[in-house]
């Protein structure tokens, strides 16, 4: 929250930097409210808004930040292409030097298939943000009172139905007396891929720290499985899940 950001803001903080939809159970931040709390401390504001693009609402100029980050994979695009957006006149020291490609922010032969596909992907997943929504939000709802409704389950956050507070996308429940990656490869197994979390840190034996943030038991965090709906998604999809995922716990 901005209460929180501005609580840890110190004098010499000149970046902040969060996730515009967390990855792990898909709170949606404020990223406006934040961005002035940075800047009224005279900081930047960057947001990683890999899981917002083409799942909610989501506009640079609204958000207010100076930076912002995506993934083409995350939209259907191609893989290994990211995009970064810069506000004009924000400072930024790039990494690879050398012909000046890209402005001067990334120097290096540009990778022209890649970008084409990741423009596409983006203007599809913009374009059909809504009907994306529309869809997935009612399957999140129903997905978790599938899911809670055995004992051994539990919504690793209080997600209402119809919270647009939450990504439409994701759903993460925490599973008792299991840990995330016997459930991960009894689902494989099943043909189902789920992750533990985050991809960005699954391979870690830690439970997640943004369970632990929200005041989960470490043995609770310890079972967390995080569901996630693309655009190919159907109705078949999650009945599949719900029945190898029925299958994997009994």
């Amino acid at each position: 929250s901005a209460e929180s950001l501005e609580a840890v803001m110190r004098e010499d903080t000149l970046l902040v930097s969060i996730m515009a939809v967390n990855n792990e159970v898909g709170t949606v931040l404020d990223t406006a409210a934040l961005a002035r709390v940075a800047h009224e401390h005279g900081a930047l504001f960057h947001t990683d808004a890999v899981q917002a693009l083409g799942k909610i609402a989501f506009s640079v100029g609204a958000a207010g930040v100076d930076a912002a980050s995506f993934s083409a994979h995350k939209v259907g695009g191609p893989k290994g292409v990211g995009v970064l957006y810069l506000k004009t006149r924000t400072p930024f020291e790039p990494f690879l030097v050398g012909g000046g490609q890209e402005r001067g922010l990334r120097s290096g032969t540009q990778n022209v298939a890649g970008i084409v596909g990741a423009a596409a992907a983006i203007e599809h997943a913009v374009r059909e943000r809504g009907a994306f929504a529309a869809r997935s939000m009612p399957w999140r709802d129903g997905l978790y009172e599938r899911l809670c409704a055995s004992p051994r389950v539990v919504a690793a956050a209080t997600v209402a139905r119809g919270d647009e507070g939450f990504a439409p996308h994701i759903v993460s429940v925490c599973v008792r007396g299991v840990e995330s990656q016997t459930l991960i490869l009894q689902l494989d197994l099943r043909g189902i891929c789920v992750s533990g979390g985050s991809a960005c840190s699954s391979a870690s034996l830690d439970p997640s720290h943004v369970l632990a943030a929200l005041g989960t038991p470490r043995n609770l965090a310890q079972g967390l499985i995080r569901v996630s709906f693309g655009e190919q998604t159907e109705q078949g999809d999650i009945d599949a899940f719900v029945a190898a995922f029925e299958d994997a716990v009994s």
